[in-house]
């Protein structure tokens, strides 16, 4: 880890307290010159900006480093490279680690934020009474090279989004212009190995916790290319094969952030969080019931996924009565999952 001083100041002060930005950014050489130079460009002060990378194998920690040493604006500066590949949720980590402000704000490598958008978050943060523990989510432009832009709110309706034992609404938040308080991670630690979906992690820690603050002006230019965490979706070219390792992996991750779940929902209630207190201990429990069903639901789909077709049957007949996030969207899958030769087939001849 290297400290870049240039100008400005680390105090606090009660008007103006100390914020951080982070970029995350891993083999995105071509993209994170433009997210460093809109960090840069912040508007905010006092402001921490890391520059952190997850040991990427192309230029990405090279550009960091050069832009950081010639920047000489009142930003201050800490640049990070991580000794081995840690993925989302360990790179996460690593950055809260390294992060002094009282709200983090986050960007991906190949994302572009617009220079208000740390101060719009912390006037959304102070506009709420500086909640301890909060997630802020703002509206965000998606684009991608050749094609028009297209405005997608923080917080959008869609039933069935998440697991009702977790939210009495559903809705699908945008994580891609996501800020939350530093002390969240103070009070819940660190996320497990293997976490992917650090949104919806931090998303239920703040619902359970404290609270969920969204902002409808965009505030971050989110890229779509190929190379997206997210962008490895059911594309029109993928195999049988590949259809399946698909929803092998959703089912990995799946049990990773239903694990952290877990672990969130028993320090909410070791901590006596008052949320969880209004929550109810009839409703926890159910909670936690589910939350272990749908873990078993995950491990067993490991199996049965890859397995021959009456496999695959079986578990489509255990997803027919659940509740859970994971049968929900098994079943909404359920030719996928069932016969994924008959799926690709059907895709070649619906394109003819």
């Amino acid at each position: 880890m290297w400290l870049y001083e240039r100008g400005g100041t680390s105090k606090m002060s009660a008007e103006r307290p100390l914020m951080t930005f982070a970029i995350l950014a891993y083999n995105q050489e071509q993209y994170v010159r433009e997210a460093i130079e809109a960090a840069f460009g912040q508007a905010y002060e006092p402001l921490q900006i890391i520059l952190s990378d997850d040991c990427s194998p192309d230029r990405t920690f090279e550009i960091m480093q050069e832009m950081a040493a010639a920047y000489m604006g009142p930003h201050r500066v800490c640049l990070n490279r991580n000794p081995t590949n840690r993925h989302i949720g360990g790179h996460v980590n690593s950055v809260m680690q390294l992060a002094e402000g009282w709200l983090l704000v986050v960007a991906a490598g190949d994302d572009v934020s617009l220079p208000q958008r740390v101060d719009c978050n912390f006037r959304a943060w102070d506009n709420a009474g500086r909640p301890e523990y909060c997630s802020i989510l703002s509206a965000v432009e998606q684009w991608c090279t050749g094609s028009e832009s297209r405005f997608t709110p923080a917080k959008t309706a869609q039933r069935g989004a998440y697991a009702p034992y977790l939210f009495d609404d559903d809705f699908v938040y945008n994580g891609s212009g996501h800020a939350w308080t530093t002390n969240t991670f103070k009070l819940f630690g660190d996320f497990p190995t293997g976490l992917v979906n650090e949104d919806t992690a931090l998303i239920v820690r703040n619902t359970i916790a404290g609270s969920i603050l969204t902002i409808d002006e965009p505030l971050v230019r989110h890229r779509h290319h190929d190379a997206n965490t997210g962008a490895a979706g059911l594309r029109e070219e993928m195999s049988a094969g590949a259809v399946r390792q698909y929803y092998l992996t959703l089912l990995k991750r799946r049990k990773v952030v239903v694990r952290c779940f877990q672990k969130d929902f028993e320090t909410a209630r070791s901590k006596s969080l008052p949320n969880l207190e209004r929550f109810g201990a009839k409703r926890f429990r159910y909670a936690m019931h589910a939350l272990a069903k749908e873990e078993k639901l995950c491990a067993v789909g490991q199996k049965l996924i890859e397995g021959r077709f009456f496999e695959r049957a079986l578990l489509l007949m255990k997803c027919l009565s659940g509740t859970t996030a994971t049968a929900r969207f098994l079943r909404h899958s359920w030719l996928q999952v069932l016969s994924p030769h008959l799926y690709v087939a059907l895709r070649c001849w619906l394109r003819k």
